[in-house]
């Protein structure tokens, strides 16, 4: 699971709630995937993006944070959810991964 989110500065306000859930999940589900949180400013003094922001995220979706990222164990990225996720269906997906 990666989480582009900015809570400090998220401009949707969400980035805070979804950080906090999301660090929930990873303690309930640590047995079957690896959570990783990636701020989505390098700089934000100087408004410089982090560069896996411009690599993950499309420039359509600028402004719409938070986004997370379900990816398989072959890098493939499997779920997508933008703004605000559906934590019952991030859930639900992380239930049917094997428990390693």
């Amino acid at each position: 699971m990666v989480l582009f989110a900015t809570p400090v500065w998220c401009k949707s306000r969400f980035c805070g709630p979804i950080t906090e859930a999301m660090a929930d999940l990873a303690q309930q589900y640590d047995d079957r995937a690896a959570f990783i949180h990636v701020e989505v400013w390098r700089d934000y003094e100087s408004r410089e993006l982090n560069d896996a922001y411009d690599a993950w995220v499309n420039k359509a979706d600028e402004g719409r944070e938070p986004w997370l990222f379900a990816v398989g164990s072959d890098g493939v990225v499997e779920q997508r959810w933008d703004n605000v996720p559906d934590l019952d269906a991030v859930e639900s997906w992380l239930q049917q991964l094997p428990a390693s």
